[in-house]
């Protein structure tokens, strides 16, 4: 999957379903708990994109270049969540427990996404028993 397709089914998910979420849920939640979920929502995104985006610049190299992008790419994109979290929590003031749920309901949804993604990349013909 390209990084463009992947990039616009992460939006539409986001759009999709921070929208279902403000008719349903969002005038029970105060502003600022609001803000976390979305905040919270394209963090995850955003990680989702540039999960992708470092599987898809491995394509053609060796397994040793793949462990060392997506390995050190996932520290790195840790430490990003990380700090955002800890910048939304501190600078921003937003809601902790809203920031974290919303965080890691759209990461499992992403991770979701990508482990799908990442075997359409990497599916070798054969190994399955097909012939």
């Amino acid at each position: 999957m390209s990084l463009s397709r992947h990039g616009l089914i992460v939006a539409a998910i986001l759009v999709s379903t921070l929208a279902a979420g403000a008719v349903l849920v969002g005038p029970r939640l105060s502003a600022p708990a609001q803000r976390a979920v979305v905040f919270g929502a394209l963090l995850a995104g955003l990680n989702a994109v540039l999960a992708h985006l470092l599987v898809v610049r491995t394509r053609g190299r060796a397994p040793a270049v793949f462990v060392r992008l997506v390995i050190g790419g996932m520290a790195g994109r840790m430490a990003l969540v990380l700090g955002a979290v800890a910048v939304a929590v501190a600078v921003l003031q937003l809601p902790g427990l809203p920031l974290v749920l919303s965080l890691l309901g759209y990461f499992a949804a992403f991770l979701a996404l990508e482990i799908v993604s990442l075997h359409a990349v990497t599916a070798t013909p054969g190994l399955d028993g097909a012939r």
